[in-house]
């Protein structure tokens, strides 16, 4: 008989593609070579440019979002991937200027190490708000290290659904970002 937890995970993770881990990386995703994670089947490809991955189900009422990168590290430090977390946000998620852009609501995070699956992994959540807009939500994101090839392996999941209930809509992002994996 499984676990809550194992019934729990079973059930959010049940709209994923095959419920096996899948390799994430083609032909055109160097960066993405011998990273697994399990893949909703009810998300699209949103943008994907060298090392950043953003899949989203594209719904403005409960916009569910999963953005995979990596990042040169061996340790998994918290302060260092929220700063990480920050840099790439800015980066490739912008608003409807380049003014406006995702960041780390600070003073709302909070960490854990976890052993998930026999790995390391540090897990991050809080809030994000969008730079310049009135748009936030909260996010989870789940970081293993790749000692293989000297990098830090990060999958988040961010959640924007106003005026809505969020607490099962972010435990599935949270199922799927915790299977984030490096072979």
């Amino acid at each position: 008989m499984r676990s809550g937890w194992g019934v729990l995970l079973g059930l959010l993770l049940g709209a994923c593609t095959d419920g096996a881990q899948s390799q994430l990386a083609t032909a055109a995703d160097d960066w993405l070579q011998g990273v697994s994670m399990e893949q909703p089947a009810d998300m699209q490809v949103a943008k994907r440019e060298e090392g950043f991955l953003w899949l989203s189900n594209g719904d403005a009422r409960r916009q569910r979002n999963i953005c995979i990168y990596s990042y040169k590290g061996s340790q998994l430090d918290p302060k260092e991937m929220v700063a990480k977390r920050d840099s790439v946000m800015q980066r490739h998620l912008k608003g409807a200027t380049d003014s406006m852009y995702v960041m780390t609501v600070r003073q709302t995070v909070s960490y854990s190490v976890l052993t998930i699956g026999g790995r390391r992994k540090l897990k991050l959540s809080g809030l994000w708000q969008m730079e310049g807009d009135a748009m936030g939500g909260p996010f989870v994101s789940y970081a293993v290290a790749d000692t293989v090839r000297g990098r830090i392996v990060v999958a988040e999941g961010l959640l924007y659904a106003p005026g809505k209930r969020k607490d099962l809509l972010l435990k599935r992002l949270e199922a799927i970002t915790r299977t984030i994996n490096t072979n």
